[in-house]
């Protein structure tokens, strides 16, 4: 882990985004510490106790557990905005890693967060509905491992990623092998979904990591 920092305000963050709560209140931003990571780094190691509540500010990283069979099992993506360390299924058995580089996150102590929105009802609010959040957001994972196919799989996540954006332009932060690990699905799989979304107009690949969604063409709503 580089050297932490002391957090102020929006300045200590770059190139973050807001989502959903959006940044946390003033009180909190002053007892946070901000962290870089590089790309594989352990943000939070299987097995240790949560001692901090942390969110991410910039990149992307990755909740997982390890299985006895050395196969990893992804449990949530996690961009910016996204938070980790608040509901009781964040610890013990799930640690945390950097999926790109650099991944920037911003850590605060549980016991002092508890503190502060013990005396102040708009901090309890704000991590009430960060709870809400993070539930939903680990809802819609299990919905989309769900869905019988590949491509279903693969277009239920891009529509994810894509209303948190603008104009429904997608710069991915991680890989097609991180996304596979996320649905579930092997690296060649996600590729071929893919492809067969462009060619049936659902998606535009504009790069590498850059995907347009391009909603449902006229005739597939038709055929629906």
């Amino acid at each position: 882990m580089l050297p932490s920092s002391k957090l102020r305000s929006s300045e200590a963050m770059p190139n973050a985004t807001t989502h959903g709560s959006g940044f946390v209140p003033d009180r909190l931003e002053a007892i946070g510490r901000l962290a870089q990571y590089t790309r594989s780094m352990e943000i939070h190691v299987q097995g240790d106790t949560a001692e901090n509540w942390s969110v991410v500010v910039a990149g992307a990283a990755c909740q997982s557990v390890v299985r006895t069979d050395g196969r990893r099992n992804v449990v949530d993506l996690l961009l910016p905005g996204d938070d980790f360390g608040l509901l009781a299924t964040d610890a013990p058995g799930l640690s945390v890693h950097a999926i790109c580089t650099p991944t920037i996150v911003a850590h605060y102590r549980k016991s002092l967060i508890e503190a502060i929105a013990a005396e102040d009802p708009k901090v309890a609010l704000h991590l009430r509905e960060r709870m809400r959040e993070t539930a939903a957001r680990l809802i819609r994972h299990v919905l989309l491992l769900q869905k019988t196919t590949a491509k279903d799989k693969v277009w239920g996540f891009l529509k994810i990623l894509s209303a948190r954006t603008n104009d429904g332009e997608i710069q991915l932060a991680i890989s097609r092998y991180d996304i596979a690990d996320y649905l579930g699905l092997s690296v060649e799989t996600v590729s071929r979904a893919m492809t067969e979304l462009q060619f049936r107009g659902r998606i535009e690949l504009r790069g590498p990591r850059r995907v347009k969604t391009l909603g449902r063409p006229v005739a597939e709503q038709t055929a629906a």
